[in-house]
This record gives structure tokens, C-alpha cells and sequence, in this order.
């Protein structure tokens, strides 16, 4: 999934991506909304990795505001990494990767994905969790 398909699906879904210059973050969401500012990013996989996510916020409606709780931020900011997971990293080719003879390393897998490191491990706990619990 590319950055554009991210776009398409935040169109499909009627949900406005603005570029704009923020202050104190790189994107926020709110119903219907994204505010995102490129020019706080480093590479294409920060951009990609961070528009899903908010798209995670908007498509899953996991919303909070900056005086919510740490439990209710952390709830809803799990909620928006599984749909950006599950997105972006289909259960079928991350375990077609993972369970080869020479499985890659989290870098690599990045790579592959064209995201974060850190959203790779968030995949790998995701992952591997649901699969010890189907046993």
C-alpha cells in the first residue's frame, strides 16, 4: 500500500487530508479531518506510517482530546495502530515473510512495508499474539 492509496481510501471515506503547518505535532485528526504537515517528516515511511494512523483515528472513530486520561489517549491510539497494521501490514505476507528459513529483520521488514520500524514491532506483537491465542 502506497501513500496515494492511503489518500484514496481518506477520500472514499470522506475524510479531508490538510496540509498545513503545525506547531506542536506533525498531524492531528478529528471527525472527518486531518490536519498534516509534511514538512515534519524525514522520509516517506514517517508520512505513510503517520497518515495511516490518523486515518486509524478517523475510520475507527478513536477520538480523544488532549485532556483525556493516559488510559483513554493510550485506548484509542491502540485502536487507530491495529487498523494501520492491518492495513499496512496483511496478516497473509507478514507470516508468508516471518516464517521463512531466513526471516528478515525488523529493518528489513520495514523496508519492505515501507513504514516505521516502531510500527513493524507494533505488527510483530499484534501478530504474533493473535497467533498464540488461536492455539
Amino acid at each position: 500500500m502506497t501513500l496515494d492509496d492511503l489518500y484514496s481510501i481518506a477520500d472514499k471515506s470522506q475524510i479531508s487530508v490538510h496540509h498545513t503547518t503545525l506547531s506542536d505535532c506533525a498531524s492531528v485528526s478529528m471527525r472527518g479531518h486531518i490536519a498534516f504537515d509534511e514538512n515534519k517528516f524525514t522520509s516517506y515511511a514517517e508520512e505513510k506510517t503517520c497518515l495511516a494512523h490518523e486515518l486509524g483515528h478517523c475510520i475507527t472513530g478513536s477520538f480523544y482530546t488532549v485532556f483525556s486520561k493516559f488510559d483513554i489517549k493510550s485506548k484509542h491510539g491502540h485502536r487507530a495502530d491495529k487498523w494501520s497494521i492491518l492495513t499496512l501490514i496483511p496478516s497473509e505476507e507478514y507470516f508468508k515473510l516471518t516464517r521463512s528459513d531466513n526471516p528478515p529483520e525488523i529493518w528489513e521488514l520495514a523496508e519492505h512495508f515501507g513504514v516505521t520500524e516502531d510500527l513493524i514491532k507494533k505488527a510483530v506483537y499484534y501478530y504474533e499474539n493473535q497467533a498464540l491465542s488461536a492455539i
